[in-house]
């Protein structure tokens, strides 16, 4: 099967490692969890993902999503809660009967999201654990730490955002639901370039796996996020989109989730302003490194991701080649304006020297840094490691 795809960068010397592995997960999987994958490109893995879940949390379901890395549950969890709610017509902040906040969190109060990861102690996981078994509707962020010996009672949905590092811990995964005999659907995320890994997963012996539209997602979003939709049609100014209010609702979302990373960084400078409000030498000490907590947060899942994409097992390292990432889409998907510069701490030297040598794989995932004075055209010509992503 491996010969007949027609992928760049595919190594036959991975086909053997795959054939020998050949129907290892054959019957591994239940056989009431619906399996199904969708096909993302990175610029739109953010709001894809938030598309489906509005979904999920629109029909009262519960979910847990699989990330690669701590930062990235962390980094998620505080942008989701931090939102204002985007269900049905709730394009501005509400308040229920006894004047709380009742559409805070991205979903709004209907459906809490929680989060899980190794680095959370033990008595706090917990407790999350125990709220999110009680919930009727819910999403939990977590790593791998949630995908072996933890039993979630009727549990709607796994969603695979990140791939998981070896095979065999998808079946683990996706194995939180369908339990007992329960109903149960699975969802993996998988970039254009990562279409290999389904031909993997059949080979390895998971054949009952079939593509979800992602068009169909997004414009089932759009109807239940009526309000969001409608400012992505009006800031459209009268121009058509080619698919619909799909594309309207993800103008609206990407744009949401930009302000609220930017508006939480405004807020934590002028925080700072009226802590040293009268030690004025203090207080541009303090500004001039000061970045807010989800733009920080932003950055660290950037970099984690980065270095955490390529670590996976032999048989599929050539399907998840970081070289082939377009990291200014990357860096969109985490909802960042600002763009990802290759930075050494020896450039100065390197410039002086005039070699321009290029820097390794390694050390040039190990050497992120940011740079928010970079215009759109920078983003486009210098983000991209190893050429555009192949979408």
């Amino acid at each position: 099967k491996f010969n007949q795809v027609e992928e760049e960068g595919a190594d036959s010397s991975m086909d053997v490692g795959a054939n020998n592995t050949s129907n290892e997960l054959d019957n591994s999987a239940p056989r009431q969890l619906a399996q199904l994958y969708m096909m993302v490109s990175a610029k739109l893995r953010l709001t894809s993902l938030i598309a489906f879940l509005a979904a999920r949390a629109s029909k009262g379901e519960r979910t847990v999503v699989f990330l690669s890395t701590c930062d990235s549950v962390d980094y998620h969890h505080a942008l989701f809660t931090s939102m204002e709610s985007i269900l049905g017509n709730e394009s501005q902040k509400d308040t229920d009967n006894n004047g709380s906040d009742s559409s805070r969190g991205i979903f709004g109060k209907r459906c809490p999201i929680y989060k899980l990861h190794g680095d959370i102690p033990h008595t706090k996981r917990g407790s999350t654990l125990k709220a999110f078994s009680e919930d009727q509707s819910g999403i939990l962020l977590a790593t791998d730490v949630a995908a072996r010996g933890l039993n979630f009672p009727s549990l709607d949905w796994i969603v695979q955002y990140d791939p998981p590092c070896e095979t065999k811990d998808y079946v683990h995964r996706a194995g939180r639901s369908a339990r007992a005999g329960q109903a149960g659907h699975a969802l993996l995320f998988l970039l254009p370039s990562e279409r290999q890994y389904i031909e993997v997963l059949q080979l390895r012996g998971l054949n009952d796996i079939s593509a979800l539209s992602l068009s169909a997602t997004l414009s089932a979003a759009a109807g239940l996020c009526r309000g969001i939709t409608q400012e992505g049609e009006a800031k459209a100014r009268g121009n058509t989109f080619s698919d619909g209010r799909g594309e309207a609702f993800t103008s609206a979302v990407q744009i949401r989730l930009e302000e609220t990373i930017q508006q939480d960084d405004v807020d934590y400078k002028a925080s700072i302003d009226k802590k040293f409000k009268g030690d004025p030498k203090q207080r541009r000490k303090a500004k001039k490194q000061a970045v807010g907590p989800l733009l920080e947060g932003a950055r660290k899942a950037f970099s984690a991701f980065v270095r955490a994409y390529p670590a996976k097992e032999k048989a599929v390292k050539h399907i998840f080649n970081a070289r082939a990432l377009h990291l200014g889409h990357i860096a969109r998907s985490l909802a960042l304006k600002d763009a990802p510069k290759m930075v050494s701490k020896n450039s100065s030297n390197n410039d002086e020297d005039g070699k321009g040598q290029k820097m390794s794989g390694e050390k040039r995932k190990s050497r992120l840094a940011f740079n928010s004075s970079n215009s759109k055209k920078e983003d486009d010509d210098k983000m991209d490691v190893d050429g555009e992503e192949n979408e």
